[in-house]
């Protein structure tokens, strides 16, 4: 029972795929909107003659504006490690070579997932509200778009290479 329990858990990694593109996009998508708008905000207390009295108020504003340039950096990092924790886990799962039809089927949804959410993540950012925050501040996250269903697919390879390689040895010989 504790076998097949252990081989069961093997389609967690296929589902990781598409939950790591869920979160990608959610985060890159919300980031730029998020960024032009609080360019736009904190633009306007700037001009606001009362907002301008401390000096405390313009340096938080002038911190946070800064702030927002690094969600870049954050999305990259969250999905390389998203990357690493997948390939990590596959490592250390058991999984029965009857899932391989499964996990393919699953990684064809995943890559179609990833075009589509390339190309809302592409129509968002390209707005003209939006073009210039996107150019400008969202740099890794418009590489990792422009490529999202091809780096997928090679990521869903990698796991599919490393689950399905592991050895089921079995007492051959004499």
């Amino acid at each position: 029972m504790l076998k097949m329990k252990r081989k069961l858990k093997g389609k967690k990694a296929s589902i990781d795929l598409i939950i790591l593109i869920v979160m990608i996009a959610v985060m890159a998508i919300l980031g730029v909107i998020f960024t032009k708008a609080f360019k736009d905000i904190s633009g306007e207390l700037k001009a606001e003659k009362e907002f301008n009295k401390s000096a405390d108020a313009v340096n938080a504003i002038n911190a946070a504006t800064d702030a927002t340039k690094y969600l870049d950096y954050l999305i990259l990092i969250t999905f390389i490690g998203s990357i690493i924790g997948l390939i990590i886990s596959s490592l250390f799962i058991d999984v029965h070579p009857a899932f391989f039809v499964i996990f393919l089927i699953i990684l064809i949804i995943a890559v179609v997932l990833a075009g589509i959410f390339a190309n809302v993540y592409s129509e968002v950012a390209s707005q003209p509200e939006l073009i210039s925050t996107s150019v400008e501040t969202f740099k890794f996250s418009n590489l990792i778009f422009d490529r999202l269903p091809l780096l997928i697919f090679i990521i869903g390879m990698i796991v599919i290479i490393i689950l399905y390689s592991k050895t089921y040895g079995g007492g051959g010989g004499m």
